[in-house]
């Protein structure tokens, strides 16, 4: 080294450039390389954070996305579930309206019972009667 190149490396002002021929070096400071080193630092604990985060982002994504098919899955299965309920409901309705006629001709049917027993009942016992008096 020539007395120019360490003139120019105790210079305030960093960083400096000095010249040795055709070969150039550049000097900074002490403080300086602390300050490189953690700024380096901090950057590459960002990157790994902001790789982290992304995976996560991505895992939420296809958490999200296979959510999202489950509810499409589960809405279709109400639908489905509400077009089973209105079947029975009207095959209930169906059954109920039946089930009135039903009870109606059965009524009918013990009231056409009931006066045909009284009719026979009556004419028996008339006929027994007059057979008795005569």
């Amino acid at each position: 080294m020539t007395i120019n190149t360490l003139t120019s490396y105790c210079q305030v002002g960093y960083p400096k450039i000095i010249n040795n021929g055709i070969d150039s070096c550049i000097c900074i400071s002490f403080d300086h390389a602390r300050l490189i080193n953690k700024t380096k630092f901090e950057r590459d604990a960002y990157k790994a954070l902001s790789d982290s985060l992304e995976s996560l982002n991505l895992s939420f994504r296809q958490k999200i996305s296979l959510g999202e098919a489950l509810v499409s899955e589960l809405n279709q299965k109400i639908v489905l579930k509400d077009s089973l309920i209105l079947k029975e409901q009207k095959i209930s309705l169906i059954l109920r309206d039946e089930n009135a006629y039903l009870r109606k001709q059965i009524r009918k049917k013990n009231t056409m019972q009931a006066i045909i027993y009284t009719i026979g009942g009556v004419i028996i016992t008339g006929l027994t009667t007059y057979i008795v008096l005569q």
